[in-house]
């Protein structure tokens, strides 16, 4: 009995040395804006330049959050990067535009900086111009409704 316990202590630290022992590749995460730098190899067109005139959040109250973006204006890149920029600050994110189950959308990211991180969603189109779009974002699940108009400068 001693030799099968004494065996199977022997399979068990050989099985954790052999497990743990193994090289694991370095994780680390993924710089987006150096990725997209080194996929593409001229730089990144800037499609366009617009900023918040309206962002209003509804639910049993309603909330005029347009404040919190004067004076901030976003520029739009080909490579699928907005950059939002207010004097000497800027805020990187991500946007993607086009149709999902037939109603065209535009996502934003701006992972978590505020006051950005409202903004982060799948956008209903609702109505676009070439001088406007009035976006509209009701997947929060909080039973409230955020209408976001964009114009251009």
């Amino acid at each position: 009995m001693k030799t099968n316990i004494h065996t199977l202590g022997i399979l068990l630290i050989a099985s954790s040395v052999t497990l743990f022992s193994c090289q694991k590749e370095e994780l680390r995460p993924v710089n987006f804006e150096e990725k997209s730098q080194s996929v593409h190899r001229i730089p990144p067109k800037e499609i366009s330049k617009w900023k918040i005139t309206s962002f209003i959040v509804k639910g049993k109250y309603e909330s005029n959050e347009t404040s919190k973006f004067e004076n901030w204006y976003f520029q739009f890149y080909d490579n699928g990067l907005v950059v939002a920029t207010k004097k000497d600050q800027k805020v990187t994110g991500k946007w993607e535009s086009g149709p999902l189950f037939e109603i065209k959308y535009l996502s934003l990211d701006f992972g978590g900086q505020e006051p950005f991180l409202e903004l982060n969603s799948i956008w209903n189109v609702l109505k676009e111009t070439s001088e406007y779009k009035y976006l509209e974002d009701t997947k929060g699940g909080d039973g409230l409704t955020k209408d976001l108009l964009f114009e251009k400068l």
